[in-house]
C-alpha cells in the first residue's frame, strides 16, 4: 500500500473476523484493529474511511469499532487495572500466548502463501523477504496509461506532461518503448543467424534512421498503387520508422498467396495468378518510393521461393531496403 501511494483509503470495516463471532472464528482481538488501523492510517496523509459493514456478535463489533476509532483518534489501546487490554489479552496482538492458540500453518496454504508473495513482489518491492535482491520491475518508472495509446504524438505529450525532468522523461521513453512493443518478450535471433551476411545487411540499412532502436516497421498489404500510397501514407503519419510492403492476393483473384517461379511457364494458372501479384507489387513500390524517396521500405515477396527473392527484387524493386 504504501508502494501504491493512494490518494484516500476506505475501508470495509466488516468484523466478522473478530473474537467472539460465531462464524469467523478468527479470533481477532480489539488490540488487532487498533493496529491495523493505526497502520492504515499512515497512508494517504490520514485520509481514511471505515465503513461499518458486518459482524455477527454485538459485543464483538462494538469492542472492535472502539479500538479502531482510538486508532483514528491516535489514542492507545487503555489497559484495566491489573494492566491488561479490556479484552484480557496480552495487549500484543502478536504475542506468544496468542499465537500458541492457533496451529501451525498448513504446508500447502503457507506454500501458496508464499508464491502469491514472490509474484507480487515484482511489483511492490515492501514484499520482498529480508537479503531478498529488488526486483527488475520494481525500479523502473511507472508509464501513464494516456502514454501507452492513442497516436504517437499523443503519447509522447502524455509521457512529457508526465516526466519531471528530461532525464527522467528518456528512462520512461525505454520503458513505453519496452511496453508498446513487448521487447522484453521478444526473442532474440540465434547467433548462426545473426552471423549470416542478410541479416547484417538488414540492420546497416536501419543506421541512416534518425531515431533509434526500436523501430517500428508495420507490413501494409497492397492491392493498387492508389491503395498503397493512402496506407503507407497514414502510416508515415502515425510516425512509423518504414513499412513492408506485401500482396497477399484479394478475394477476386481467388485469395491468398499465389505461388509461382521465375524459371517456370507463364502459361499455367498458379503461375499466372502469381506473378500477377509480383507485378501489382512492384508497381505499388515504384509508386510508393515516388512519393517517399527518403524513407525506409522493405517488399515481402511469399510468391517466389526463398532463393529466387532477391534476384526479383533486385530487378523489379532496386531500392528496396
Amino acid at each position: 500500500a504504501a508502494d501504491f501511494r493512494p490518494d484516500l483509503v476506505l475501508v470495509s470495516a466488516g468484523f466478522d473476523a473478530a473474537s467472539g463471532d460465531p462464524l469467523g472464528e478468527c479470533e481477532v482481538s480489539p488490540a488487532g484493529y487498533h493496529e491495523l488501523t493505526r497502520m492504515l492510517a499512515g497512508l494517504a496523509g490520514g485520509r481514511l474511511v471505515l465503513a461499518l459493514e458486518g459482524g455477527y456478535n454485538l459485543d464483538s463489533i462494538s469492542n472492535s469499532m472502539v479500538a479502531c476509532a482510538r486508532a483514528l483518534l491516535g489514542d492507545s489501546m487503555p489497559n484495566d487495572g491489573d494492566g491488561q487490554p479490556p479484552d484480557g489479552g496480552s495487549g500484543d496482538s502478536c504475542g506468544v500466548e496468542e499465537a500458541c492458540r492457533f496451529p501451525p500453518a498448513h504446508h500447502f496454504h503457507a506454500s501458496t502463501v508464499e508464491q502469491v508473495r514472490a509474484h507480487l513482489a515484482q511489483f511492490w518491492p515492501s514484499l520482498c523477504a529480508p537479503g531478498e535482491d529488488l526486483p527488475v520491475h520494481a525500479t523502473e518508472l511507472r508509464v501513464p496509461a494516456a502514454a501507452l495509446r492513442g497516436t504517437k504524438a499523443e503519447m509522447e505529450k502524455a509521457l512529457k506532461e508526465h516526466a519531471e525532468s528530461g532525464a527522467e522523461y528518456e528512462r520512461l521513453r525505454e520503458r513505453q518503448e519496452a511496453l508498446l512493443f513487448q521487447l522484453e518478450e521478444m526473442p532474440k535471433p540465434p547467433p548462426h543467424v545473426l552471423a549470416q551476411r542478410g541479416w547484417g545487411v538488414l540492420r546497416e540499412s536501419f543506421d541512416r534512421l534518425p531515431a533509434g532502436p526500436p523501430y517500428l516497421l508495420p507490413i501494409i498489404h497492397i492491392l493498387t498503387p492508389e491503395q498503397a500510397l493512402k496506407n503507407v501514407g497514414l502510416a508515415f503519419q502515425a510516425g512509423v520508422s518504414g513499412a513492408w510492403l506485401i500482396n497477399t492476393g484479394c478475394e477476386e483473384d481467388g485469395g491468398g498467396v499465389q505461388r509461382t517461379s521465375l524459371k517456370g511457364p507463364a502459361g499455367a494458372s498458379g503461375t499466372k495468378a502469381g506473378r500477377a501479384q509480383l507485378d501489382a507489387l512492384s508497381e505499388c513500390f515504384a509508386a510508393v518510393r515516388d512519393e517517399f524517396p527518403d524513407m525506409w521500405l522493405g517488399v515481402s515477396v511469399p510468391q517466389l521461393p526463398p532463393a529466387q527473392v532477391f534476384k526479383w527484387v533486385k530487378s523489379h524493386c532496386p531500392t528496396a531496403e
